[in-house]
């Protein structure tokens, strides 16, 4: 039995056999395989150990500079994203009292019910995806219904378009009762 480190070291790409992958069930195609070998050879790659880094280098770098670009925005309005908030609505958060010469308002303490009140009627949170993959007249909705028709809604860009709107600001006003 060959160890890893020995593996990693060999001076050729493994054969097209062991490139199973357990994960998606089924082995590369003969097309991809040509193609790393291409790439391994373009490069004068050594050994796996290259093949490997040179992959994990094209999606590393890349997302290091966004979060670099990221971070640098923030820093110049004065938050730290990684300290300040974790989520695009905590730092818009943190933005709008920061920024803001706006009056918010907290709840007095004999109104602490009406935050209780908005705190339990506000929903959200992340989607749910109950199936990667449907067809038009094959999937079944909940097992039962034939699926007639897909479409698909990104609604990410929602909290910055929310941001620009108005926002209810000043003293707040308890009203017992609406008249209806």
């Amino acid at each position: 039995m060959v160890d890893n480190y020995s593996k990693l070291s060999s001076i050729r790409l493994p054969f097209y056999q062991c490139w199973y992958s357990s994960l998606k069930n089924k082995d590369i195609s003969i097309d991809e395989y040509v193609e790393a070998n291409k790439l391994y050879n373009k490069h004068n790659m050594v050994n796996m150990f290259d093949y490997l880094k040179y992959y994990n280098n094209r999606d590393v770098i890349p997302m290091v500079e966004a979060v670099n670009k990221m971070f640098d925005f923030y820093r110049a309005k004065g938050l730290d994203m990684f300290k300040d908030a974790i989520s695009l609505p905590g730092l818009a958060y943190k933005m709008l009292m920061n920024c803001s010469k706006a009056n918010f308002s907290l709840f007095e303490e004999k109104d602490k019910h009406l935050y209780y009140l908005l705190k339990n009627n506000i929903r959200g949170g992340p989607s749910i995806i109950f199936n990667r993959f449907q067809e038009v007249n094959k999937t079944l909705i909940r097992g039962l219904k034939l699926c007639k028709n897909i479409t698909g809604y990104d609604a990410n860009t929602l909290y910055l378009w929310a941001i620009m709107q108005e926002m209810p600001v000043g003293q707040y006003k308890h009203i017992k009762e609406y008249n209806i």
